[in-house]
């Protein structure tokens, strides 16, 4: 609504800048391996993608003059598309970088688990940003000044996520597959297929919801107003729920946790299909 975008084309806005994901990440992540600096080749992409991350996230939320819609859709998709290429540099060699720091099958899902929190605190924080832009005023400068205090926010952590991180000297550094013979020995190992199936089709589901909820609850349940408070009891079960299924997961195999989890979110959006504005 701040951009002057029907819910179409802001749904788009994010279509293609998944679909230019797709590419990306993969290329991102062999250019990480092929990096040879003497300071690393994951942690110097995170003061490399910051600023520009920063920088182009306070830039999506400008309210632009452009008449047209198409044109609004065209400066909101390049800026849009500019925040996750920044992203793409950042968050792939940081997440590459998980099983070099915890090498013991139980100190990455702990790893994981606090990393998760983390995005999670920082979600609703993001979610209470709403409430700020209203104190502001409302209007476009509101929202602008918000995007930039939010940009601030979003660079200085990586600093200190470079500081505490570390690589480990020779981790990993033999010779490597090409693209397409890489490709091939994937494609030849089932527990890998199965894995990924599964990662594809969970990321496609949650990220639909993701992207939707806000207009689920704008024009669907006809409760706009509702979406911050909701969001952030939501966010915070969550940051209350994951240390106990980082514990059960030290005590019970992954598989059955997956299927419990999988079974308990879909029922959960059964429940919002079938809420309606009554």
């Amino acid at each position: 609504e701040h951009g002057g975008l029907s819910p179409l084309f802001a749904g788009l806005v994010v279509w293609v800048a998944r679909i230019i994901d797709a590419f990306t990440d993969p290329g991102m992540g062999r250019l990480s391996d092929k990096t040879r600096w003497r300071i690393g080749r994951r942690r110097p992409y995170f003061l490399i993608g910051v600023l520009p991350f920063g920088f182009f996230f306070a830039l999506m939320w400008l309210s632009v003059p452009f008449e047209s819609e198409l044109a609004r859709f065209a400066y909101y998709s390049l800026t849009y598309v500019c925040v996750s290429l920044a992203m793409t540099c950042i968050s792939v060699p940081y997440l590459a970088l998980i099983p070099e720091m915890a090498t013991g099958y139980d100190e990455r899902t702990s790893l994981n688990t606090f990393r998760a929190v983390a995005a999670v605190l920082g979600t609703l924080a993001a979610v209470g940003m709403q409430r700020v832009t209203e104190l502001l005023g409302g209007d476009s400068g509101a929202w602008a000044l918000t995007a930039a205090i939010t940009a601030v926010w979003l660079i200085v952590p990586w600093f200190a996520v470079y500081a505490v991180s570390f690589e480990r000297p020779g981790y990993n550094t033999g010779k490597a597959l090409g693209f397409i013979d890489g490709i091939r020995a994937l494609a030849a190992h089932r527990t890998y297929r199965i894995l990924s199936t599964l990662y594809i089709l969970s990321r496609i589901a949650m990220d639909l919801i993701g992207t939707t909820l806000l207009l689920y609850f704008a024009y669907w349940i006809g409760r706009k107003g509702d979406f911050a408070p909701t969001m952030g009891l939501f966010l915070s079960i969550v940051v209350l729920a994951l240390p106990a299924w980082l514990s059960a997961s030290k005590n019970r195999d992954k598989r059955t946790l997956f299927i419990v989890g999988v079974a308990w979110w879909s029922a959960i959006q059964v429940a919002l299909f079938l809420a309606d504005s009554s």
